[in-house]
């Protein structure tokens, strides 16, 4: 996402710090003061009291504290009676609960390049949806972004969900210090289904809709998971400006979620928290690891406490403004306080089309796209493939995915992780120095490499095929982060490994017939012969895979193809985008074209993410196959050495790489001396890796 994105992050991260500086002292004034002998009006205001106090409809109460102005008297707490009469709630909660959710979607964050990341929104009238503005930034990204109703678990897998285009020029509001962005919403998709079945919030602009000490309930799509619900279980502490803070015995907020009361009014949006953080200051996700600044993990960040904008107060601040826009955009805005939801039968809702959906996109540049609806657990990077000509036939025909890949892909996934530590120092040393043993780490440059390389040749005993390399290593095993994710090695996204694993396998499906074609071709004189072309033909396919050392530059062949040393999770967007070009270190100044999976220019690709540890990759690569690279024009040539090496020397190695290495070292048998000797770099002659 880069440094702006990150910056920008931690800075509405660090505002909700200042707000909220000591949470167990907040918590302690909250329960002081709904206690039986409590004054509320340390955390409340009249007001926003007798307001909640009628909309329970608790008159005698409401009488009482317009009689006594402090609403402490004879043992008697307005702030507690409110919070008793909430201990019991009515069986139609659950089916206002049901209703609410409805309106409930994932944002789904584009550009022109793909998938940026996952928020939530929610529809607050026939046409208009909120989210947050770090969600939405501009019209730009909301241009190419869509909204995903209905995607939920039912018990019979993950239902039918239904995207909808934005359409930011028609209306387009957004704030960064309220962190609210509201956005019109196309009236159908392009299957004909109307954004209006899933009805809308009604919202309420008066102040006090839930008062301190009370419970909340959030509704929301957590790191692009689907929609879940979280019940009761945020207590109000205290109330800051434009800003309500709630805590939770298990924190989980979901970037432009909804906050509900009791009865499913709209009390809130929901942006950011409080945050854990270590010793050194850094803000850590919940497996204790270090937070990138991503927008992706910034749903898995270990929040202290969260925090949401007052929606009275984004709607104070909208009716300010709201003159300023031209008529249409005012009267789609005067629709949200003028129209009613439709009441729907939430009990008769069909789940009957359970399945996969494949839907057709128009797309803002005018092309089409085709979204392929994937079973699997996580979150999902939906997988895009571009339509072209299809009034004349000449589009991708594709069939339906199907749903059994989501349980193959668990499986994998689970057996690799069965009996395997994700990385064990004491072995890995142990290992290192008996791998190491008979070479003369201090030798000549030239007879450093030579040696270096005759010995991660000989010791490269398993040779993979590419399937096996991807879905049985890289994906379940090899590329994980110890928080149990991969991450594009480009742009730093997080991807769940069962979804990558499930994606392929319906690609691999839907090319069913070309692959047995190869298989049952006379044409082959041998069964090795079918063999490499059947890897071939699925080394050509758009894989979620990177060879740092691209394919084109050593003809596919194994065991380049393969080597587990140099592949890398990176999904087919990055993958395109950086085709076959050597890599580059641009100055900051440069201008050159830029997304989120790096820079390129020409014969020049420098990454956003990965420097370190692709660098690592490709010298590891010319030591295992010298002469393989720089026979061509395209490919790298000596004078990108120093590229490298200066990445290598500049990104230390981290736990993720020598976890990677010690796992492959126990599935291929051979080690990249660059992870397990840094300092070796200045000591190795690599122009000899290059033809």
């Amino acid at each position: 996402m880069g440094t702006v994105v990150k910056s920008y992050l931690e800075g509405i991260i660090e505002d909700v710090e200042k707000r909220l500086p000591n949470i167990k002292e907040q918590v302690r004034i909250m329960e002081d003061a709904i206690s039986k002998k409590g004054d509320w009006r340390k955390v409340e205001d009249a007001g926003r009291l007798l307001f909640r106090l009628n909309k329970l409809s608790l008159k005698k109460e409401a009488s009482k504290l317009v009689e006594m102005p402090t609403g402490t008297a004879e043992g008697f707490n307005v702030l507690e009676r409110i919070i008793k009469e909430n201990e019991l709630m009515p069986i139609s909660f659950m089916y206002k609960g049901a209703l609410a959710a409805r309106t409930v979607g994932r944002v789904v964050v584009r550009n022109d390049d793909g998938i940026m990341g996952y928020g939530t929104g929610f529809m607050i009238s026939p046409n208009l949806m909120i989210t947050n503005h770090h969600v939405l930034e501009d019209v730009s990204t909301a241009r190419y972004s869509l909204f995903e109703m209905n995607y939920r678990e039912t018990d019979e897998g993950l239902s039918n969900s239904e995207f909808f285009r934005l359409e930011p020029d028609e209306f387009f509001i957004a704030n960064e210090h309220l962190d609210f962005a509201i956005v019109a919403v196309d009236v159908s998709n392009s299957n004909g289904s109307l954004i209006s079945k899933y009805g809308f919030n009604k919202i309420i602009k008066e102040s006090g809709k839930a008062v301190v000490g009370e419970c909340v309930n959030l509704v929301q799509h957590p790191a692009g998971e689907p929609k879940q619900i979280v019940i009761r279980n945020n207590k109000i502490i205290g109330i800051k400006d434009e800003f309500v803070h709630y805590v939770a015995d298990t924190m989980k907020g979901s970037s432009g979620c909804v906050v509900y009361n009791d009865n499913f009014e709209v009390v809130a949006l929901h942006h950011a928290g409080k945050p854990a953080r270590d010793s050194h200051g850094n803000i850590l996700l919940t497996d204790g690891t270090v937070w990138d600044g991503s927008r992706l993990t910034m749903d898995m960040i270990h929040w202290e406490a969260n925090e949401g904008i007052r929606i009275s107060k984004i709607f104070e601040y909208l009716d300010s403004i709201i003159h300023e826009y031209d008529a249409p955009k005012q009267r789609l805005y005067q629709e949200i306080f003028t129209s009613t939801p439709a009441i729907s039968n939430i009990w008769n809702e069909s789940t009957s089309n359970i399945g996969n959906v494949n839907q057709v996109v128009n797309e803002p540049d005018g092309s089409l796209s085709m979204y392929l609806k994937v079973n699997f657990s996580g979150a999902t990077a939906l997988p895009s493939i571009s339509v072209k000509d299809t009034d004349s036939g000449n589009g991708h025909v594709l069939k339906p995915t199907n749903g059994h890949n989501k349980h193959t892909a668990k499986v994998i996934v689970d057996n690799a992780y069965r009996n395997h530590d994700y990385y064990n120092e004491e072995t890995d040393i142990n290992d290192r120095k008996s791998y190491y043993g008979n070479i003369d780490l201090n030798d000549s440059p030239d007879a450093l490499f030579k040696a270096l390389s005759k010995h991660i040749n000989n010791t490269h005993a398993k040779v993979l095929c590419y399937r096996e390399a991807r879905h049985e290593y890289l994906y379940p095993l090899v590329d994980i982060h110890e928080f149990g994710k991969l991450r594009n090695i480009y742009s730093g996204d997080v991807l769940s490994p069962e979804e990558i694993i499930s994606k392929e396998l319906d690609l691999i499906e839907r090319y069913e017939h070309e692959f047995n074609s190869i298989l049952t071709s006379e044409s082959y004189h041998s069964d090795q012969e079918r063999l490499e072309a059947y890897d071939m033909f699925e080394a050509s396919l758009p894989f979620n895979c990177e060879h740092v050392v691209p394919q084109s530059w050593f003809n596919k062949r194994n065991p380049m193809r393969a080597d587990l040393h140099h592949l890398f999770t990176c999904e087919p967007t990055c993958n395109s985008f950086r085709s076959n070009i050597p890599y580059w270190e641009f100055g900051p100044l440069d201008e050159i074209v830029r997304t989120k999976c790096g820079r390129r220019e020409s014969n020049k690709f420098e990454p956003l993410h990965g420097h370190g540890a692709v660098a690592r990759a490709t010298l590891y690569f010319l030591l295992r196959y010298p002469g393989e690279v720089g026979d061509a024009n395209r490919e790298m040539q000596k004078d990108r050495l120093s590229v490298l090496l200066g990445w290598h020397k500049s990104n230390p190695v981290t736990r993720y790489e020598l976890h990677r290495n010690y796992t492959i070292f126990e599935i291929q048998g051979n080690r990249n001396p660059l992870i397990d000797y840094p300092d070796l770099a200045d000591k190795i002659n690599f122009n000899l890796g290059i033809d």
